[in-house]
């Protein structure tokens, strides 16, 4: 039996899905194998990697607005035809896909969690204390930022942000650890290895530390006491 318009839609349709949704998986599956690709690359690859990878993810976006966009025409030439069955497969498959990218991205957060926030700092974990308040921090915020995503996106290995005017048990027992407000600090036996990320010009005003300059402070601290 010769397909209809609107069974010949509905084919349709899954293909652009299909289409749409496939940067959005491969964006998942680079972010599951970037440590293991990028072990022991220099800084400079992995920055020029870590940047494709997010033009990737801006482009898998705008994927998942194309799929969503043609599973509604498909919805569309499914009434029509009574092919439910095959809406529900790919209703599935964008569920199932958002899962994955999301589990890919965000299984590794980069900011301490609350039920982190009330634990007293662990071992071998690395965290990075910034301040709200402070000039020197608030200057370097976006380098610092990048440092951790481009050092967990390369590594795996997240680095725990923390507001250390914060009252819990975390920033509380850090604050003894540090010179700086903005610092990355890691427990590791009975040793403590902290660094100040934060820059000024001598003269007592805030300069913006370069991204890979953080990136090898978190290095420094995240491989010591190994």
């Amino acid at each position: 039996m010769p397909m209809t318009n609107n069974t010949s839609g509905v084919k349709r349709a899954q293909r652009k899905i299909f289409a749409g949704l496939t940067p959005w998986v491969l964006v998942g599956i680079g972010t599951v194998l970037a440590p293991a690709l990028l072990q022991g690359a220099d800084y400079g690859t992995i920055d020029k990697v870590y940047t494709a990878y997010s033009f990737a993810v801006i482009i898998a976006a705008f994927g998942m607005l194309y799929a969503l966009y043609y599973l509604s025409r498909m919805m569309y030439h499914a009434s029509e035809a009574k092919e439910w069955k095959q809406v529900s497969l790919n209703v599935a498959g964008i569920f199932v896909t958002i899962l994955f990218v999301s589990f890919a991205l965000m299984g590794k957060k980069n900011e301490a969690s609350d039920a982190e926030l009330q634990q007293p700092p662990q071992q071998d974990v690395v965290y990075m204390t910034y301040s709200k308040t402070c000039d020197f921090c608030i200057i370097s915020e976006s380098s610092a930022e990048t440092a951790a995503n481009e050092y967990k996106f390369a590594t795996g290995i997240p680095v725990k942000r923390v507001d250390i005017d914060q009252d819990n048990p975390l920033a509380n027992e850090l604050r003894q650890h540090i010179k700086g407000k903005g610092s990355i600090v890691k427990l590791h036996g009975n040793n403590v290895t902290a660094v100040v990320f934060t820059h000024g010009d001598g003269k007592g005003n805030p300069v913006k530390t370069p991204i890979e300059t953080v990136y090898r402070y978190i290095q420094e601290v995240s491989t010591s006491g190994r």
